[in-house]
């Protein structure tokens, strides 16, 4: 119960998935090296400037997916969009985390860790919206190593499977731009 930027002190999964709406699950207890985050983005919720209210972004991309903007763009836009709050939520990486933080706090932006994984469930695509976790964890990095090995084996199965419809395309060519820069999620533009 409570606000929802009372919530905010907990990690929180938002889960989305074709034609279903979202929903939120919220973690007993917040981790204890991002309370001081949290608070920081309930603070600037919570702005005591005439006329301004906090504008939040919680689900942007970078070119470290599928974005088009690279971290420092993303921020500068978000900023003179007026953000106060933003996520950098790329897919399967966390690639741009570390640039974006450095670039909204330059630009008095709170910043918050996020991250977008895609998993499968039936065929189906779901994408799993994560935030406040320590993105330098070893065990997030070596979940992350194996979701880029399976995102390029689903990559070679797509292909294998427009080419039963006429579609031929090199699969090689569409996943060597994420094998290049192993920050950058494979197989997406």
């Amino acid at each position: 119960k409570g606000s929802w930027s009372d919530r905010l002190m907990y990690p929180i999964l938002i889960f989305a998935a074709a034609g279903r709406a979202p929903w939120s699950v919220r973690a007993p207890a917040p981790p204890t090296n991002m309370t001081d985050t949290a608070a920081a983005i309930t603070t600037a919720c919570r702005t005591n400037r005439p006329g301004v209210r906090p504008v939040i972004d919680l689900h942007t991309h970078t070119t470290a997916s599928d974005g088009r903007c690279t971290p420092a763009e993303l921020v500068a836009r978000a900023s003179a969009a007026g953000v106060t709050v933003l996520a950098v939520t790329d897919h399967d990486t966390v690639a741009g985390a570390d640039a974006a933080a450095e670039a909204c706090a330059a630009a008095g932006i709170e910043f918050v860790p996020g991250i977008e994984i895609t998993a499968v469930r039936d065929g189906m695509d779901v994408h799993v919206l994560g935030y406040f976790f320590d993105r330098r964890s070893t065990e997030l990095d070596a979940f992350l190593v194996e979701q880029r090995r399976r995102r390029l084996d689903r990559v070679r199965q797509i292909v294998d499977r427009l080419a039963t419809f006429g579609i031929h395309l090199d699969a090689d060519a569409i996943i060597k731009p994420g094998l290049d820069d192993g920050g950058k999620a494979a197989g997406r533009p």
